[in-house]
């Protein structure tokens, strides 16, 4: 008998050690190198959460962006939200990355905020300009209120209701664009592209990036041609029918086919004319990046000052890298980096001009992520060797400049809420922060001299520089929709201003040794190329192209120039040469943009940014400190009791409808949010510390009837706090009695970088033996897990489950037969496991289609009692796939194991 419930026993084992061998635990991770110490602002509507007193000025910023967002959708849609939605943010990019809120693909440095439908939330980073913050918070701000308005706030009632309606992307992310740009450059740029190379899709097939630029397009050609008010009609058609469809029929009373075809041929009334007017890329530029040589994206373009190399960041490989290639005929010098399935370059900061070089080219630098951190790598060009500096107190850098003379390089990084540029010294190792203030600088550039450096900026006409506090309201004024350059000597308090126009943006400044200065602007609704004349102050236009330029690099001498632009739906780079001689000198005329935008305001074009001057005006709240003492952080020296007086959400901790904790207290009876309890005596939100919150994500609760086993009750039910950091999952499968059910419960903790974990499990089958006996088949334990990522590829887990296996014979439905004896054999045992997994696997459309990944598992059983089995084992798996394009890839895998002792394990193929 003994012998029998080991065998059934190492079954067990060798079924489970089986499983694991066929699917291996793999994944990239998301590591938590940060401990965050969440606190939250409550305004009207909104519970603002954030990390850290330096983000309090962030915090009260989203505040008003969303307050003033919300209402201008209550217009826009004709919606008021239901309850309360709660915004989280992070301060840069790299912590976003580390949120456990949502699951973000390995690769989100393109994401800029998420909306999840579990709980309506909005997560959203900082990147350093308030601009595009306040654009992504308006932004997400449409995806709640259409999960609030549409699909009742959460995935949970859209499963309870049988929710069917989905809206193509289109629709959605091009509304959420619409309602917080109207238009601008960027879409102008695009949607041109795409009309005057004929690949914009009919409305029914935009998607991808075109679904966002798209999308917006759309929807501005519905609110030229029918008026604003026909938002809201579409929507409370589409809520009342459930119907895209009939909401475009009786809005507008086009169908959506025949609203594609009389968009299309509006766009071409108004791009085609660019074509005989302005000139191509290719026709003023040699094409560097033709396709098949080179990737689909390729920016960061950086010429070396003798003008002979060109080092760019491009994803020919389906990763990011950085490569050389020869200016003088194209072709590919080097692969410096290897990046992104590279622990030392995990991320290559591609949305930023982010390369520079030695003043003798024999280096290139340029920011990087490692490690949830960034940092400044130096790689020398001719032996690959490689140097990092990192800035502990930075949280996100940008683009990168080195000095004519070589001793410094410049950077632009944020500090919580306040991106400024920094200089770093690389013979005295000394980091300063030049500018310091509220506003947002970046894109450095050196003057000839070294002596001082050029930048964008949002500031106006504020140019003391190293103010911690300033009367400037980031709402009252328009200062940060536009940008200017400004100029600042090291050492000097005092920036000065290098262009000043209102209406336009200037940007990418670039300088040459013998003094001129480039830099992109936008004056005619294109981003084109133009010369400064420093002394004068007046400018040249370089350019007149169809598209727009996007990042610049010029040589030292200024004989060669390197650019980006968008080439037929790709992004390319293109050289010029004796780009200073290419003045224009008829006038460049105004596009369609450039003159729209100067018959409109601001305020007419996104109305919440009026909405936020009104609320800044009313005085809801005061921005004009930078610097804020919260009174109800732990921290404080004021008494919690005391300053504390923010009504409760009672909602998010418990699971009932009806009562609240003493069940002698009822919703009803406890007061409306009043925003009055929530500021303090000078008009600012009161800080609160984030108290846990659970609330359910999934509840799932099918029940049926079967004639033989009687009533089933399956249940799915996943409850977590609001940040993610704490998850419990509970499954059953209840039949009328609990031996003969399956059920299991587990607890995660993903807060720090090492995830806990700990279930309950139990397991019952029934069959019948060779004997003729009918056997019930339990199994039921617990077990634990820890598990450490060393980065964001490599990880060990350490686990161990209690197992307890037991045999109950003659039983059967009804009970234990009448005419035999029933007996019941038990064994439990210890199953400690230890896995080391690598993966530097590249996504593919459902599996991967390039890299490696591998596992190693030691696995056993200590003979600890008489049942138990004795044995080791070690499993290993190893995985190579080959892209070979058009979503194929092939793969190959080798697999083993061994198994020593007593009860050794036996492996089977097949």
């Amino acid at each position: 008998m003994k012998a029998r419930i080991l065998l059934t026993v190492l079954a067990s084992i060798l079924a489970t050690s089986l499983t694991y061998s066929q699917y291996f635990s793999y994944g990239k991770n998301r590591v938590q190198y940060e401990n965050f110490e969440w606190r939250y602002l409550q305004s009207k509507h909104f519970d603002i959460y954030y990390y850290g007193a330096k983000n309090y000025k962030l915090a009260e910023f989203a505040s008003m962006s969303v307050e003033s967002a919300y209402k201008q959708l209550k217009d826009d849609f004709d919606h008021e939200l239901s309850d309360r939605i709660s915004v989280i943010i992070y301060d840069s990019h790299n912590d976003f990355s580390q949120t456990n809120i949502v699951t973000l693909p390995t690769s989100a440095e393109g994401i800029g905020g998420v909306t999840d439908k579990f709980k309506n939330r909005m997560t959203i980073p900082f990147d350093g300009k308030y601009d595009d913050f306040r654009r992504t918070i308006h932004h997400e701000l449409v995806h709640a209120v259409f999960n609030d308005m549409f699909y009742g706030g959460s995935l949970n009632s859209i499963i309870q209701n049988n929710i069917q309606l989905v809206f193509p992307l289109w629709f959605e992310e091009g509304l959420a664009e619409y309602t917080a740009l109207g238009w601008d450059t960027n879409t102008d740029m695009f949607i041109r592209d795409a009309i005057i190379n004929n690949y914009l899709s009919p409305i029914q097939f935009l998607n991808g990036y075109y679904s966002y630029r798209g999308g917006q397009s759309v929807w501005n050609y519905i609110v030229e041609e029918y008026g604003r008010e026909k938002i809201s009609e579409i929507l409370q058609s589409i809520k009342t029918s459930r119907s895209i469809e009939y909401g475009f029929r009786t809005s507008i009373g086009l169908s959506v086919q025949e609203l594609s075809d009389v968009w299309m041929e509006a766009l071409k009334k108004r791009y085609y004319p660019e074509v005989a007017e302005r000139q191509r890329a290719d026709a003023i530029a040699t094409l560097l990046t033709k396709r098949g040589d080179f990737g689909t994206y390729n920016t960061s373009g950086a010429i070396s000052p003798q003008g002979d190399k060109i080092a760019f960041i491009t994803n020919s490989r389906g990763y990011f890298d950085v490569v050389v290639i020869s200016s003088i005929d194209g072709r590919k010098l080097k692969t410096l980096i290897r990046g992104e399935d590279n622990p030392d370059f995990e991320e290559l900061n591609i949305l930023n001009p982010n390369l520079t070089w030695s003043p003798d080219g024999a280096k290139v630098a340029l920011s990087t992520k490692t490690k949830g951190r960034d940092d400044i790598a130096i790689i020398d060009y001719n032996t690959k060797k490689i140097e990092k500096i990192k800035f502990p107190s930075i949280d996100a850098i940008g683009s990168v400049s080195w000095s004519p003379d070589g001793s410094k390089i410049a950077f632009d990084g944020n500090i919580g809420p306040f991106q400024d540029i920094f200089v770093y010294d690389i013979l005295s190792k000394q980091l300063t922060n030049i500018t310091k203030d509220i506003f947002s600088d970046s894109e450095p550039a050196w003057s000839a001299d070294s002596r001082s450096v050029f930048f964008v900026s949002d500031r106006g006409e504020s140019l003391r520089l190293g103010e911690t506090t300033t009367s400037y309201s980031l709402f009252k004024e328009n200062g940060i929709y536009q940008t200017d350059i400004y100029q600042v000597t090291i050492g000097n308090s005092l920036a000065t201003q290098i262009t000043n126009t209102p209406l336009w943006n200037e940007f990418q400044p670039v300088t040459t040794q013998t003094g001129k200065l480039v830099f992109i602007s936008d004056e005619n609704g294109i981003q084109n190329l133009k010369e400064l004349n420093l002394r004068t102050r007046t400018t040249i236009p370089l350019s007149d192209l169809q598209s727009g330029i996007s990042q610049i690099s010029i040589s030292a001498d200024g004989s060669k120039l390197v650019f980006n632009s968008i080439n037929d739906g790709y992004l390319d780079l293109f050289l010029i040469k004796s780009p200073l001689n290419r003045q224009i000198e008829k006038p460049v005329t105004n596009n369609y943009w450039a003159n729209r935008r100067a018959s409109e305001t601001q305020t007419q074009r996104v109305p919440a940014t009026k909405y936020a001057q009104e609320l800044f005006e009313e005085g809801v709240i005061s921005i004009t400190q930078v610097e804020v003492k919260e009174k109800a952080a732990k921290d404080s020296l004021a008494s919690e009791d005391e300053e504390t007086n923010s009504t409760i959400d009672f909602r998010n901790y418990v699971f009932a409808d009806d009562v609240i904790q003493d069940s002698t207290i009822y919703l009803k009876d406890i007061e409306a949010f009043t925003i009055e309890d929530n500021l303090t005596e000078d008009g600012r939100y009161v800080p609160n510390e984030y108290r846990l919150k659970f609330g359910v994500d999934i509840a799932y609760n099918p029940s049926f009837y079967a004639s033989t086993y009687g009533s089933y009750a399956l249940t799915q039910f996943i409850i977590s706090d609001l940040l993610g950091d704490h998850q419990i999952a509970l499954g059953t499968n209840f039949v009328f009695d609990l031996r003969e059910s399956d059920y299991t419960i587990q607890y995660g903790n993903f807060k720090n970088r090492t995830n806990y974990f700990a279930n309950y499990f139990h397991t019952s089958r029934r069959y019948q033996n060779f004997f003729g006996e009918l056997i019930r088949y339990r199994t039921y334990g617990l077990g634990g897990t820890i598990q450490y990522p060393f980065d964001k590829f490599r990880r060990v887990d350490f686990n161990l489950t209690l197992l307890n296996v037991e045999l109950d014979y003659n039983s059967s439905v009804f009970g234990t037969g009448t005419n035999s004896t029933s007996r019941r054999e038990t064994s439990r045992f210890l199953y400690p496991e230890v896995v080391f997994t690598d993966d530097k696997t590249k996504p593919g459309f459902i599996t991967p289609s390039g890299g490696y990944r591998y596992s190693i598992g030691l696995s056993g059983s200590p003979a600890i009692g008489k049942t138990a089995p004795e044995f080791a084992s070690v499993l290993g798996d190893f995985r190579k796939y080959f892209d070979l394009g058009s979503r194929y890839s092939i793969a190959l895998r080798y697999s083993g194991a061994v198994s020593i002792g007593k009860d050794s394990q036996n492996y089977f193929l097949g």
